[in-house]
């Protein structure tokens, strides 16, 4: 049986028990050692672009559903798009394609395997009382292909108690964090997932910084839940395959 995720999408000839991430093996011997993932802030990540994207397909479409003129339109694009050096929400990357080329060649020689049910469900962070679930990415081309009521169903609620009420922070940050989930649709075939976590100022989550280059690259730390994690996949020597089972 195929899995179908909340947003609709179908993910015949997937392996629907496991989840993988890819990176190198430094950062395996640390998932291992701490039990942790690292989530990076996503202005940091290397798609970035792409959130910018999924934002001006979200507003394309709640204008669209909504019927808003070009001026309420292009206000709501200003207004998003001022808010987000004021926003502190991180994701971290999992994938359903456990043998992906792109993906060794992108991140690293190692993937992480994990058991979908376990890992999708039960992420925390400290200092955060929430749990945090990962969701399946959508490949739009463009805004038409998003249906709203079905892949981002609060955003139409939100604008209306939110953005059209007193709070449009609060719209402002979820259209965002459902941005970080809309991907390029020539990268389909990894059926990438996200944990997003949004960080509000009653959040006592530490944020870390690791060194890439010159720059620090903000994160945080997500826990694991135990026995979550099955085995890794290790490339050695271009072709061979080594495969580790906890």
């Amino acid at each position: 049986m195929p899995l179908t995720s909340r947003r609709g999408t179908n993910y015949k000839g997937f392996d629907y028990m496991h989840i993988y991430q890819y990176t190198d093996l430094n950062a395996v011997k640390n998932i291992l050692k701490t039990g942790k993932l690292w989530a990076t802030h996503y202005k940091y990540l290397n798609d970035y672009s792409e959130v910018l994207k999924g934002i001006e397909i979200l507003v394309d479409s709640i204008s669209e559903t909504k019927k808003l003129s070009n001026t309420e339109k292009n206000a709501l694009k200003n207004e998003t798009m001022n808010s987000l050096d004021d926003l502190d929400i991180f994701v971290s990357s999992l994938c359903l394609a456990g043998d992906e080329l792109t993906m060794w060649r992108t991140y690293g020689n190692c993937a992480v395997i994990f058991n979908m049910s376990l890992v999708t469900l039960a992420l925390t962070c400290e200092g955060s009382f929430r749990q945090n679930s990962v969701e399946s990415c959508v490949y739009p081309k463009d805004y038409k292909d998003i249906n709203l009521s079905r892949q981002f169903d609060s955003l139409l609620f939100l604008y209306d108690e939110y953005y059209l009420g007193s709070h449009k922070d609060w719209f402002i940050r979820s259209l965002v964090y459902d941005a970080t989930s809309i991907k390029h649709d020539a990268f389909y075939a990894e059926q990438e997932h996200r944990a997003v976590v949004s960080l509000s100022k009653t959040d006592n989550t530490p944020i870390l910084y690791r060194k890439q280059g010159e720059t620090d690259i903000p994160y945080i730390e997500m826990v694991l839940p135990k026995s979550c994690i099955e085995g890794v996949f290790i490339i050695r020597e271009k072709t061979k395959i080594s495969w580790f089972q906890r």
